[in-house]
């Protein structure tokens, strides 16, 4: 009896034991990077919520007659914006391949601000463009990603600690503003 050529394989090709070695090598390799990047697009997230709760704010603000034209066309525009890098920033951390453009547009324009607006863009443009970034990027990367779901990476207890005191400094200063007597 001939065996049939079109029938689908036995055994899948992409799950041998050699393939998989190396898919968790390569995330294994990357995972940094990986994490980098989607920790951009947190930062993309939160950019966002502060400027559509400022537009909101804003236009909430011109109701009471308290805003000139210019200044209430401005606050609208930050709207769409904000809800524009907010979806980036979803993409940013699915590692969508699409947003190679767009982040590094932003970051472009994040290099005008100097000093630490152009640390940070520098930063990401190299997140974005380094060898490791296209490879992290990739279509490939998301199926290694979806066939090593063990790999995970893990934050040293100084960034976490750092995290931590970050938001805790944030909310105290947005506190110490909305009960500002004045």
């Amino acid at each position: 009896m001939t065996e049939d050529p079109f029938a689908p394989p036995a055994t899948d090709p992409f799950r041998g034991p050699e393939v998989i070695g190396d898919a968790e090598r390569i995330r294994r390799e990357h995972i940094r990077h990986e994490a980098a990047l989607r920790s951009v697009g947190s930062l993309y997230i939160l950019g966002a919520i502060g400027m559509v709760l400022a537009s909101l704010g804003g236009l909430a603000a011109a109701t009471s007659g308290d805003m000139t034209v210019v200044a209430f066309v401005v606050t609208a525009m930050f709207l769409p914006v904000g809800i524009g890098m907010g979806l980036l920033g979803l993409l940013v951390r699915k590692l969508d391949p699409r947003i190679k453009i767009p982040v590094t547009v932003l970051s472009a324009m994040g290099l005008i601000n100097i000093p630490l607006g152009t640390l940070i863009s520098v930063y990401i443009l190299h997140l974005v463009w380094s060898q490791k970034g296209k490879m992290v990027l990739s279509p490939e990367y998301a199926t290694i990603i979806t066939r090593t779901p063990q790999v995970v990476y893990r934050s040293s207890i100084v960034t976490m600690v750092a995290v931590v005191l970050f938001i805790a400094l944030a909310g105290f200063a947005i506190f110490a503003v909305m009960v500002r007597p004045g």
